[in-house]
């Protein structure tokens, strides 16, 4: 028995009523007569249940009121209550208020469903559109406009937007699919005007066109229904399928250490993990990294890309190694503080807001049930470990070894100490198996820069392509090469242009020492001081003839064409007549009669040449 004698499980309590329902009493009339009187004409507010404020509607614009906002409605609202559902449910300030929910569905209006997540990226021109929005009304959210974050926009934006239609904010910029050309990983605390200046940075640099579209998780998801989005393969998540639509091209935006986040804090949030993953079993590494450094004045935005980018290659192709000067001086300030926070990788160490994000992708990892409790300790946690730090290790690899070393002892010993660590974190991901490594322009003049090098490559590659261009290498270090390459290895890509120390006894040499279960090999020796005829016999013949002309050049001098000099004329006039047979332009047609003049062709052949039908 309750106090005062009444039983609650026998009392029954009247039904509430909305306040449509409840008959108005003189008494109420005349308070509310008071009220007006004190207001003096102001607009009033009333109190609903839940604590907020409504603004009050005349009778006469009720109906027009209601029917404007009925987009905005859940659909299991009944018809004949809600205008009291708009009036008493509803705050009129806050993200979800009346103020904003209009000022947001005005601006973003739904233009349909658009099935597939993986096809919902935003072009640079839609991802400037959100940001103009955000820019202008972050002043109306009190959130100055460098401090807005994805956590504010999806609060301000993406849930106001899309509450109604429980589509995705790309459903209101967007009517149709867009595949990504490249996928975006960041982390939600980060400034939406940093990845706005990434963007535009890496926009540029690589050159893309208009239409190139990046995939953003917080505009591509719905973000009412992400709780379904990861299951138990990872495969079918719109992370993987974009990412595969983007042919595992990532730009990583990272931070710099700022006091309370950093340095580099999506590489300790659990879904940033999650989606580097996916490239692990590349061959290359596809990771475009940005940073903004604060204070960088114009240059601010320090990229670091996988290879070269439009312009460099550009540069290149007039003048050779142009590009890779130009690469080495972009990626200079990098800041090591990122470099080091990705070679310290620990995937315990990873957090998210959702407690159960961690859960099921430590048990993806793991490879168990989505909804088990994740072990704190597993073989495969450092298996991950270390193909992360792997793989970032391959991305700055290429911007360390271009500096300058040290000529003090200490300093060049701690930097020789942070290369080491670097080769030797590349070498840990004994999981790989194919690799492609770009170290075209760095310092390799050195004996010990050589041997760390090759030291550093993965025990068990069986594919390795290894870009050497403008490294200085000499033919002593080939030597250490070969000798130091993975034992599994089959085919073998080596690119030594613009070596200008390269002879032919440096590659006959080299391709003597290959390990025997080596069955393919390319070579790349333009700009060296390989003769011509190993120039060309290495681009047609195959690695066991080559390895029989080795066996058979002990001296270690040039190798000469054993053709008569009346056979070679004969060949290249043969190769000049097929070219000329392909109908070329009229500029390429009297180049290739007057390399003919000049290879020894004269009389009727010639002639025959000259008289051929012109297209």
């Amino acid at each position: 028995m309750a106090r005062g004698g009444i039983d609650p499980g026998q009392y029954e309590f009247p039904e509430p009523l909305l306040p449509s329902q409840m008959a108005k009493s003189a008494s109420w009339a005349s308070i509310g007569q008071q009220l007006t009187q004190k207001a003096n004409g102001a607009s009033r507010r009333c109190q609903s249940a839940t604590s907020h404020y409504a603004r009050s509607i005349s009778p006469e614009k009720s109906r027009t009121y209601v029917r404007s906002q009925q987009r905005g409605l859940p659909k299991m609202v009944p018809e004949h209550i809600r205008k009291d559902f708009h009036r008493f449910g509803m705050p009129g300030d806050g993200p979800m208020g009346l103020k904003n929910m209009n000022t947001v569905c005005k601006y973003f209006e739904f233009k349909g469903y658009v099935e597939g997540g993986e096809f919902r990226a935003v072009t640079m021109a839609q991802f400037m559109q959100i940001y103009a929005y955000v820019e202008a009304k972050s002043l109306d959210w009190k959130i100055d406009v460098t401090e807005t974050n994805f956590y504010h926009i999806s609060t301000w934006l993406i849930q106001p937007a899309t509450k109604a239609t429980n589509s995705s904010l790309f459903e209101h910029i967007g009517n149709r699919q867009q595949a990504p050309s490249w996928f975006i990983s960041h982390w939600w605390g980060e400034m939406l005007i940093n990845v706005m200046k990434c963007m535009r940075k890496h926009y540029a640099q690589r050159g893309l066109p208009s239409h190139s579209a990046f995939w953003i998780c917080a505009f591509a998801n719905r973000q009412h229904e992400l709780a379904v989005e990861f299951g138990g393969d990872h495969r079918r998540t719109n992370f993987y399928k974009a990412m595969q639509h983007a042919k595992f091209k990532v730009l990583l935006i990272l931070d710099v250490s700022t006091g309370t986040t950093g340095p580099a804090t999506p590489l300790k949030r659990i879904w940033c993990i999650f989606e580097c993953s996916m490239g692990l079993d590349q061959v290359s590494t596809p990771i475009d990294t940005a940073v903004v450094v604060p204070g960088g004045g114009p240059e601010e935005v320090v990229l670091v890309c996988s290879g070269l980018t439009k312009f460099e290659r550009t540069s290149d192709k007039y003048l050779a190694g142009r590009g890779m000067v130009a690469k080495v001086k972009r990626e200079y300030t990098f800041p090591d503080e990122i470099v080091k926070a990705g070679l310290g990788f620990n995937i315990k160490m990873a957090t998210a807001n959702n407690q159960q994000d961690i859960a099921r992708i430590l048990n993806y990892i793991v490879g168990q049930s989505p909804d088990a409790e994740p072990p704190r300790e597993h073989p495969k946690y450092e298996e991950l470990n270390k193909r992360i730090r792997g793989m970032f290790a391959q991305i700055y690899y290429h911007k360390a070894l271009a500096r300058d070393k040290p000529t003090q002892e200490i300093p060049r010993k701690q930097f020789m100490g942070f290369l080491d660590n670097m080769s030797k974190s590349i070498a840990g991901d004994s999981w790989r198996r194919s690799l492609s490594l770009c170290l075209a322009g760095c310092r390799l003049d050195e004996d010990d820069s050589v041997q760390m090098v090759s030291q550093g490559l993965p025990p068990n590659v069986v594919n390795l392509s290894l870009n050497l261009q403008h490294t200085g290498i000499l033919d002593r270090h080939l030597e250490v090469v070969a000798c130091l390459l993975p034992k599994n290895l089959q085919v073998l890509s080596l690119d030594l242009s613009g070596c200008p120390d390269i002879s032919d006894a440096g590659v006959m040499n080299f391709v003597t020492n290959l390990h025997k279960d080596v069955k393919t090999l390319v070579l790349g020796l333009q700009r060296t001081a390989v003769g011509e005829f190993l120039l060309q016999v290495t681009k047609s013949e195959p690695l066991d003839m080559l390895r029989e002309r080795a066996a058979a050049s002990k001296d270690g001098s040039r190798m000469a064409d054993p053709r008569s000099q009346d056979q070679q004329s004969e060949d290249r006039q043969s190769l000049l007549e097929c070219m000329l047979r392909s109908k070329p332009s009229k500029q390429m047609r009297d180049k290739i009669l007057l390399d003919l003049a000049s290879a020894g062709q004269t009389g009727d052949r010639l002639e025959m040449n000259r008289r051929r039908e012109e297209f």
